[in-house]
């Protein structure tokens, strides 16, 4: 049997989130959004959205690429630049072909995850 290989990238807490306004918070999150419908765009990531968990899980990630390269991009987010998330990655192989990429295409801002983008 055949299989692909992908890096699931869970995001979690980080150990010293900012503090922000409800306005740096927003901007942030944009930014963070618009980084990952970027990466989606670049073929690099096939799905991503919102988790949660005990263990101050946010989100999930899969990346399709090499687990260095998942790391690079991933390390890029402005939310984990910004130290609010953090990202813990582990290489993951399904059989070919399970995972198909579909044509939903990821939110770049909040406006848009809430309905109200333009």
């Amino acid at each position: 049997m055949q299989f692909d290989t992908f890096v699931v990238a869970r995001l979690l807490e980080g150990p010293n989130p900012p503090v922000l306004t409800e306005d740096g918070e927003n901007e942030l999150q944009d930014a963070h959004l618009a980084h990952i419908a970027d990466l989606w765009a670049s073929g690099d990531l096939i799905a991503a959205g919102p988790a949660s968990g005990p263990d101050g899980l946010h989100g999930v990630s899969i990346f399709v690429c090499s687990l260095d390269r998942a790391r690079e991009l991933g390390d890029r987010d402005p939310a984990v630049v910004a130290g609010k998330y953090v990202h813990e990655y582990a290489v993951w192989r399904a059989p070919r072909s399970m995972i198909v990429p579909g044509s939903g295409i990821p939110p770049r801002s909040v406006a848009e995850v809430m309905g109200r983008a333009d």
